[in-house]
C-alpha cells in the first residue's frame, strides 16, 4: 500500500508532462535612500517631485526637506517603505503613495523649463539672504562681501562652497547646504546696487560718481545704467565682478575696471571757485571748503562712498556744476568765471 501511495505521489508531482509550478515571488527592492532617490518622480496623482540633495520640492509648492529617522527617510510626514530603481512606496497614516521615476526626455525637458535648470545659476546680479550683493558671470559668483567662488555642478545641480542648488526661476535661487536655506533674488533697479554708489576712477583715467542709480562721467556727461537680462550695463559695457573696491566691466573682448576712490582729496574736479544756489561763495582745495561769508573752512570727507559737507552728499559732480542732497533737500553748485 505504501508503494502505491509512492507510486501515485511521483505521478502528480515529477511527471515530465506536468508544467513546473510558478509561485509568486516578491518584488526585488532596496532600501530607500536618499541619494538613491536623486532625481524627478511622478507620483500617482500626476504630482511632479524633484529631489536634489536632500531637499525635495514639488513643482508649484515650496521644498521641503528629506529627512532620515531610525533608518527611515520620511518627507513630509510620508515614511518610504520600498524602493526600486523605477519607485518608490511611500505609507503615511495607512495611505499608500507611489512615485515613479520620470523616463522621458521630453517629459524632463518639460519639467526642467518650468522648475528651471538646477545644474546652474543665471548670469547677473542677485541679492542674498543677507542683502549682499553676488554678480554671477560665466560660472563665476563675485560677492561684495566674501569674494569670488566657482560655481560647478554635482548630480546635476549646481554646487558653491558647499550650498546646493534646489531652485532656479527667472527671479529667484534657492540653494540649501546641511539643512540652513538661502535664496537669492534679482536687483529691479540700478538705483538698488548700493555697492555703486561711490566716486570711480577707471582703468583709462576717467573719473565717474553713482549715486541715486545714475552715473556720471567728469567732465563726460552721464550714460545711463541699465539692468538687460539680468546683468548691469553701461553705454555697452557689462559689469561682471563688483566689490567694495573694484567693478569690473566687459565689451566684445575688451576689459575695464574702476576702482573705488576714498580720499576727497582725489576729487580734483572739485577744486576752484562756486556759488551755491542760495547765494553763498566758496573756494575748494584739496578737500577743503572755504566760505567767504560768512568766513569760516570746512572739510570735506567721504560718507558712504560720496563727498559730504556739513551732512550734504555730492550726487554729481559735473565740469561747471555740482549737484548736492540732504535727506529730501537739494542744493546746486556753479562754478565761477574768474573776472577777465
Amino acid at each position: 500500500l505504501a508503494s502505491f501511495f509512492e507510486a501515485i505521489r511521483d505521478l502528480i508531482f515529477f511527471s515530465s508532462s506536468s508544467p513546473p509550478i510558478r509561485r509568486p515571488t516578491a518584488k526585488v527592492g532596496v532600501k530607500p535612500t536618499v541619494e538613491a532617490m536623486a532625481g524627478r518622480w511622478r507620483s500617482g496623482d500626476g504630482q511632479i517631485f524633484v529631489v536634489t540633495g536632500n531637499m525635495c520640492m514639488c513643482i508649484g509648492k515650496d521644498s521641503k526637506p528629506l529627512l532620515v529617522e531610525n533608518g527611515a527617510v520620511i518627507f513630509n510626514g510620508w515614511i518610504a517603505t520600498s524602493m526600486t530603481g523605477k519607485a518608490v512606496a511611500w505609507q503615511k497614516s495607512g495611505k499608500k503613495m507611489e512615485w515613479m521615476r520620470e523616463q522621458s526626455k521630453l517629459k524632463e525637458n518639460i519639467e526642467r523649463q518650468a522648475v528651471g535648470d538646477t545644474s546652474r545659476v543665471p548670469d547677473g546680479l542677485w541679492r542674498n539672504s543677507e542683502g549682499d550683493l553676488c554678480t554671477v558671470h560665466q560660472g563665476t559668483c563675485t560677492s561684495v562681501s566674501h569674494g569670488s567662488h566657482a560655481i560647478t555642478s554635482q548630480n546635476g545641480a549646481a554646487v558653491m562652497d558647499g550650498w546646493r542648488v534646489v531652485f532656479v526661476s527667472p527671479t529667484s535661487v534657492k540653494w540649501e547646504r546641511s539643512g540652513h536655506c538661502m535664496e537669492w533674488c534679482r536687483y529691479d533697479s540700478p538705483q538698488d546696487v548700493a555697492a555703486l554708489i561711490g566716486v570711480w576712477r577707471n582703468t583709462d583715467g576717467l573719473m565717474c560718481i553713482v549715486a541715486e542709480g545714475e552715473c556720471n562721467f567728469i567732465p563726460r556727461g552721464s550714460p545711463a545704467l541699465v539692468l538687460k537680462g539680468g546683468m548691469l550695463s553701461l553705454n555697452g559695457w557689462v559689469a561682471t565682478a563688483i566689490t567694495q573696491k573694484s567693478v569690473s566691466w566687459h565689451r566684445s573682448g575688451q576689459n575695464m575696471q574702476w576702482n573705488r576712490i576714498d580720499l576727497v582729496e582725489e576729487i580734483r574736479a572739485l577744486d576752484g571757485d562756486w556759488k551755491t544756489s542760495d547765494g553763498l561763495h566758496c573756494n575748494v582745495v584739496a578737500g577743503s571748503c572755504t566760505f567767504r561769508d560768512p568766513p569760516g573752512t570746512h572739510k570735506l570727507v567721504m560718507k558712504d562712498g560720496l563727498p559730504a559737507l556739513n551732512a550734504w552728499r555730492a550726487v554729481a559732480i559735473r565740469q561747471q556744476c555740482v549737484s548736492w542732497r540732504k535727506g529730501t533737500k537739494t542744493l546746486e553748485w556753479q562754478r565761477e568765471v574768474p573776472a577777465s
